[in-house]
């Protein structure tokens, strides 16, 4: 996988990988279902907060998890913000015990 994330990097062609991925074009044996990945990473992070102790949940995380993230709950896709900034993530929070993703970016 990575090998051909360089090769579209270097072909200044990125977003495309991730297009080609959540398009569900990139074979399930190279890298997981997008959406089915990213209905995992939200409701496992959305598990935590539902914990009685939680009142900050901080994960650190990959640009590949931050990406579908912003493509399935934000509506930002990779075409128009395929470049992951620094410190850049995702803010989810719980509000009438549903889950709400928001981008949480740095502004220089």
């Amino acid at each position: 996988v990575l090998e051909m994330v360089y090769a579209r990097m270097a072909e200044n062609n990125y977003a495309q990988f991730f297009r080609d991925w959540f398009a569900g074009k990139i074979a399930e044996d190279i890298i997981a279902n997008a959406s089915h990945t990213a209905k995992t990473i939200l409701e496992t992070l959305t598990a935590l907060l539902r914990e009685p102790s939680s009142h900050v949940n901080i994960c650190v995380s990959h640009d590949f998890s931050v990406s579908l993230l912003k493509e399935y709950y934000i509506g930002r896709s990779p075409e128009d913000d395929y470049k992951i900034e620094y410190l850049e993530g995702v803010i989810i929070y719980l509000r009438d015990d549903k889950p709400y993703v928001i981008l949480g970016q740095i502004e220089d």
